[in-house]
């Protein structure tokens, strides 16, 4: 793939931004496939604020014939979305299907993985997406490993899925989510995806992502940081806080 192409699509995404009303943020999952338009695919690394930038970017591999190039770069977050939404556009069949609505309940312990079906790869348990979880639910170690594993499981389309074993897991004192005036800024808060004055609980965690598909899987190791809180839609969610270390795996 040709440099000419990456400057080329970076110019054509930039062209076609447009205001839009304010919608819940969108997430990019570790090793998610985002399509570009003109046929053209992402795959995501890691995503969240780069040192002096006051918007989120993720870092890409382009992709070209389901390969990735050696071309890895960063892109302004909002630019990747703006780019997805012109090729589904384009092509309505690279949409995915929205999960099934789940009920909300009081979160139930982490999801255990599932028995892999007969003849699918077995090296990859699947782990199944717990969906919505009402603001009214307890704060607890067990709901946030729900939330951040949802963060990629959210994503499955048949016939592939994730897998996400904890490895270390740690949730530290609350904070909330004060909003303070910076010269020459403004009003900033902690964490701009979180409402103002939220009880915001941080999170470490390391784990293991499997990307599952019949006859293959790849594996990479997450250390992250996260911020839990209580969403303006009344749910729980755990963002990313600050970009994350992968690894991959044999």
């Amino acid at each position: 793939m040709s440099n000419a192409w990456v400057y080329g699509a970076v110019f054509a995404v930039a062209c076609v931004m447009a205001s839009s009303a304010e919608a819940k943020p969108r997430e990019f999952a570790p090793g998610e496939i985002v399509p570009q338009g003109g046929g053209q695919f992402i795959k995501i690394l890691q995503c969240g604020f780069r040192e002096g930038k006051s918007y989120p970017e993720c870092e890409v591999h382009a992709v070209e014939n389901g390969r990735k190039s050696s071309q890895i770069f960063w892109w302004d977050q909002k630019q990747i979305v703006d780019a997805e939404q012109r090729a589904f556009a384009e092509d309505p069949s690279l949409r995915p299907a929205a999960p099934a609505p789940a009920p909300r309940a009081p979160a139930q312990p982490s999801p255990k993985p599932e028995a892999a079906a007969p003849g699918a790869n077995a090296a990859c348990p699947r782990t199944p997406y717990g969906g919505p979880v009402s603001g009214a639910t307890s704060a607890s170690a067990d709901l946030f490993k729900r939330k951040v594993a949802d963060n990629y499981t959210m994503k499955t389309r048949d016939p592939y899925w994730y897998g996400v074993t904890f490895e270390s897991f740690s949730v530290g004192e609350p904070i909330k989510n004060t909003v303070s005036n910076q010269p020459g800024i403004g009003a900033v808060r902690v964490n701009n995806g979180a409402p103002p004055n939220a009880t915001m609980y941080p999170v470490t965690s390391r784990h293991v992502v499997c990307e599952g598909a019949p006859t293959s899987s790849e594996r990479y190791r997450v250390q992250s940081k996260y911020l839990c809180f209580v969403s303006r839609d009344n749910e729980w969610t755990c963002g990313g806080d600050g970009a994350p270390k992968i690894t991959p795996l044999p």
